[in-house]
């Protein structure tokens, strides 16, 4: 009885500047036989820019720790001969390369930007094998500017409706720049403004470990008993059914959206270019856009959250940091299982960690008092039927949280 006072629902999860790229699939409930991965049927021919054909397989990582795994899985579903789309590979990748913030901050500078505030650099990161992070090249106080990018610089939807008009005006923001980052990329290429941005963006096949959604279906199985398994299949299929919506678009226009640019291959690139390194104003992504080198900045807990101002994304240290150091930014409060859906790293001291117990699966309401205890529960979950609830127990227990979950 006193564990179900405290019981509250579970609000949103996720940091005002770092939404969840696909909402309540993170919480992890069980996936449902329509939850199973559904992996298109490619024939795999090169990608618009690039040549879209697998790499190293990717390795997870908990603190740079590389989680052992397969080192050829590959992904077959058991009632087809289809694999999961492999990312292409990024022509001209700069990532690593010494001069590579050399160039950014030319490329920065070249367009305008004024840089006299920035005192670091980009340099590999001990977060995990292959990625890199933002470096303090001096001493640095709390409330001293890590790094900044005008509204000029930014990918976001404004850009893609300047560019498509009403084609893509009524698409979610994480749906058009993800269109935007393909054509930029692969159509303008070196003409368009962000061409020396595009080499420090990793390719997710081999140069990093990345957002799970985008691993094999064997490598998934390395996950099963955790929430990250559910949600990386959700994640994937999210995809899977984003490029669905957009072929329509896709066969309309051709002129606009040439069918060897806009592929499969590249959409799940685009996927997890936007999943990893896209800030919005709240959970559920207003707003939303990429901030070059601003997205260099990695994750830590208790850091400070982006700013928006009416000029651009602006991010703050929160702490002294001595040169060297990497200096980080907070996503928001988030588990693991949402940071390896998402990013593709896991924290092992993660204060955000929880385990999810859902009725039904875990929870079972039976006698004696079933129905007093089925009145209870709906009563903490605000008159939502309690068969359905999901009930959140922190690494650290402070309260238990609830929520109803999505009917299958």
């Amino acid at each position: 009885a006193a564990a179900a006072k405290a019981l509250t629902p579970l609000g949103l999860l996720w940091g005002l500047c770092a939404p969840s790229f696909f909402g309540s699939s993170l919480l992890g409930s069980p996936p449902q036989p329509s939850s199973q991965p559904r992996l298109h049927a490619l024939s795999f021919a090169a990608s618009g820019c690039g040549p879209g054909t697998a790499g190293a397989r990717r390795g997870a990582s908990a603190h740079g720790v590389a989680v052992a795994r397969p080192a050829e899985a590959t992904s077959v579903a058991a009632d087809t001969a289809t694999a999961v789309p492999p990312i292409p590979t990024l022509a001209g990748s700069a990532r690593s390369e010494s001069n590579l913030w050399q160039n950014l901050f030319d490329w920065a500078q070249g367009t305008g930007m004024d840089t006299s505030d920035f005192a670091v650099e980009v340099g590999p990161s001990d977060l995990a094998p292959g990625e890199l992070g933002v470096i303090a090249k001096t001493r640095l106080e709390p409330g001293d500017i890590l790094a900044w990018a005008p509204t000029s610089l930014l990918l976001n939807k404004d850009k893609a409706v300047d560019l498509w008009g009403d084609a893509v005006a009524d698409l979610e923001d994480r749906l058009a720049i993800m269109l935007l980052l393909i054509y930029e990329r692969c159509v303008r290429g070196e003409a368009s403004k962000w061409s020396t941005y595009w080499g420090g963006l990793p390719s997710f096949e081999g140069d990093v470990s990345g957002p799970s959604f985008l691993w094999d279906e064997e490598d998934w199985e390395w996950l099963q008993g955790s929430d990250g398994y559910p949600a990386s299949i959700q994640m994937h299929n999210a995809v899977v059914d984003m490029y669905d919506s957009l072929e329509p678009l896709f066969k309309a226009r051709p002129a606009d959206f040439p069918p060897d640019v806009f592929t499969a291959q590249n959409i799940f690139w685009a996927a997890g270019v936007v999943a990893s390194r896209a800030y919005g104003d709240d959970a559920e992504g207003s707003h939303l856009a990429i901030a070059p080198l601003v997205d260099f900045l990695n994750h830590k807990a208790g850091a400070l959250q982006l700013t928006r101002f009416g000029n651009g994304i602006v991010a703050y240290s929160h702490k002294h940091y001595e040169q060297g150091e990497e200096v980080y930014v907070s996503y928001g409060g988030k588990n693991n299982a949402q940071l390896l859906s998402q990013y593709g790293f896991v924290d092992d001291e993660n204060q955000e960690e929880a385990v999810f117990l859902r009725t039904g699966d875990h929870l079972l309401i039976s006698e004696p008092h079933a129905e007093a205890k089925r009145r209870l529960l709906s009563e903490l979950l605000d008159g939502q039927k309690a068969d359905s609830g999901i009930y959140r127990l922190p690494f650290r227990p402070r309260e238990w949280q609830g929520q109803p979950r999505p009917p299958p």
